[in-house]
């Protein structure tokens, strides 16, 4: 449980561990409700659920399920460790969701919301800030230097790198940035989701992170100037 509890929480849904026959799913049914949750998702939950179990056990309450003082009680606790209000909000979301996916009522939430909101005022008391880190974009200098660096051999003082995967991570790092993919989008593409049009490109992502539905959308991408970070040209190559 402490491991994959996600997995195992929809293994004794299908076992059958809910009261009578019309409360199980097949393993078919217990994949696609498992993949409807973004892969990012279920590691971050999973590791929440791990502490969350450990805390459990050593506070000797009852992770599954839990009751709101537990639940209040272990937010306070991670809150005392420093973690981010918004860490805090993910570790409560991970808790209550598990409990939905093994057929259990998720616990009421109102008292650890209020911890949170009176954690947060303590640290804006403190000077400490509640808003999320936000990454620093990469320049075009420094998009050449990560360019330039796919030749370089994977080993110190080992063979040049044969020019197939020298191409592809070339590609990449440009679309990537090119697009403002994020990394799970740029994991996902296909060939056949870039299409070559008269001004440029069209990348069809199929899902994000802001499209849990799969809806789709494409993203066009122009010419570059500089033919080292061209993704046109990068992609034709």
């Amino acid at each position: 449980m402490a491991t994959r509890p996600m997995e195992v929480l929809l293994a004794w849904r299908t076992a059958g561990s809910v009261a009578g026959p019309e409360h199980v799913v097949s393993p078919r049914v217990a994949a696609r409700i498992l993949g409807s949750i973004p892969e990012g998702t279920r590691r971050a939950y999973t590791a929440d659920w791990t502490r969350f179990s450990a805390w459990c056990a050593s506070a000797g309450r009852t992770p599954l399920p839990c009751t709101p003082e537990t639940l209040a009680e272990f937010i306070s606790t991670m809150a005392d460790q420093g973690y981010a209000p918004a860490t805090l909000g993910r570790m409560m979301a991970a808790i209550r969701s598990i409990h939905r996916l093994g057929g259990q009522q998720p616990p009421e939430d109102t008292a650890a919301r209020a911890v949170i909101k009176s954690y947060r005022n303590e640290r804006a008391a403190a000077g400490i800030s509640n808003a999320g880190r936000r990454a620093a974009a990469l320049s075009m200098r420094q998009l050449r230097e990560l360019v330039a660096a796919c030749e370089i051999p994977t080993k110190p003082g080992g063979p040049p790198r044969r020019q197939m995967p020298v191409t592809r991570d070339r590609l990449l790092l440009v679309l990537g940035w090119a697009m403002m993919a994020r990394r799970g989008e740029l994991h996902a593409l296909d060939l056949g989701d870039v299409t070559e049009v008269e001004n440029g490109l069209e990348v069809m992502v199929r899902r994000s992170k802001t499209d849990q539905s799969a809806h789709g959308h494409l993203v066009a991408i122009p010419y570059g100037r500089d033919p080292l970070t061209c993704p046109v040209r990068l992609w034709r190559t």
